[in-house]
């Protein structure tokens, strides 16, 4: 009796721990802050504080670029940029061209990218996307503009 009754109470037992979840919770991104840093006629140049994973995963980012402020639809500009790609870095490739780069004010801003071939006088919406290995993602958004002109040095001519 004491027999049949371990063995069902062992049965039990594994049947419960079988049916127990498996799963554990797998948590986005902690939130990072984005802001722009220079502006010029044609391009923004804006930095980002590195995000963390709650799990240790490897973070990357993704950049995009909306024309109008009110719109929700966004141009990919730069995809999977991780840390190696601008941290400490003094020149950057853009499209072809090596762009100078100041060091952040503040070194929690290690992450850079320059939109060019902008138009001049518009607003834009910037969204910047951290995503982990799991696919779990945290968003930061801002708002930058161009100029309208590029401030180029009148000429005149004096007469004598």
């Amino acid at each position: 009796m004491i027999i049949q009754r371990l063995v069902s109470l062992m049965i039990i037992c594994l049947f419960i721990i079988s049916c127990s979840d498996n799963e554990t919770n797998n948590f986005p991104p902690r939130d990072f802050n984005v802001i722009a840093v220079k502006s010029d006629f044609n391009n923004i140049t804006f930095r980002w504080t590195e995000s963390t994973d709650p799990e240790n995963s490897i973070i990357k980012y993704n950049a995009y670029i909306a024309k109008n402020i009110d719109s929700s639809e966004y141009e990919l500009v730069a995809a999977n940029i991780t840390e190696e790609l601008v941290v400490g870095a003094d020149v950057i490739n853009v499209n072809g061209q090596n762009i100078s780069i100041d060091p952040p004010e503040d070194p929690e801003f290690k992450f850079v990218y320059i939109a060019t071939n902008l138009t001049h006088n518009t607003n834009y919406k910037i969204k910047i996307i951290a995503h982990d290995q799991e696919g779990n993602q945290t968003i930061s958004y801002l708002h930058a503009s161009t100029q309208k002109d590029n401030f180029y040095p009148s000429v005149y001519k004096i007469k004598n």
